[in-house]
């Protein structure tokens, strides 16, 4: 296993012996331990794994480079692999407050971001159509219009008259 570091290997010895995860609150290090715990077949450290990782998600600010580093791991491989730690890491993106998600959101990997984007349109698939968004939007209510203020125009000499822009591109003419 060439790419399984010697702090990562201690951590699965040390687990072979004492059943206990050593380095319980690096995000980095308990997703790298999943990995070679999956590459093993070793379930139960898995899942031991993924409570910690879980719990450690719920903490992490949103700049932490270990949750980067994490997510780069985990969504810089094949589509096939790591399937349950992508969907922590997913859940954990996906429901997560927009402040958080959106400080983030710079840093995450293209797969990820489609992951989202699909849970985001079954979720509107879902929706009754009285809650989508079009169907709030009327002739009579144009929400997505841009609002155009009236504008005095300057009086006319001959007329002594004002022209009003109505916002229709006619103008009204106002006796001076």
């Amino acid at each position: 296993m060439e790419d399984v570091t010697s702090e990562i290997f201690g951590q699965l010895n040390h687990w072979l012996y004492t059943q206990t995860i050593e380095n319980r609150e690096d995000v980095l290090v308990l997703g790298h331990l999943w990995i070679l715990a999956e590459r093993c077949l070793i379930p139960a450290l898995q899942n031991q794994a993924m409570d910690l990782i879980r719990t450690t998600l719920d903490t992490l600010p949103a700049t932490s480079e270990k949750l980067k580093g994490l997510i780069t791991l985990v969504y810089d491989t094949n589509q096939e692999q790591h399937e349950l730690l992508r969907k922590a890491i997913f859940a954990k993106c996906a429901f997560s407050s927009s402040d958080w998600l959106g400080t983030l959101l710079p840093h995450l990997p293209q797969n990820l971001l489609i992951d989202i984007t699909k849970a985001l349109s079954k979720h509107h698939d879902g929706l009754k159509n009285s809650d989508k968004g079009w169907a709030n939007i009327s002739d009579d209510n144009p929400n997505c219009h841009v609002g155009l203020p009236q504008k005095e125009m300057p009086k006319s000499k001959e007329l002594d008259e004002i022209l009003l822009d109505s916002g229709d591109n006619d103008f009204m003419i106002i006796p001076g």
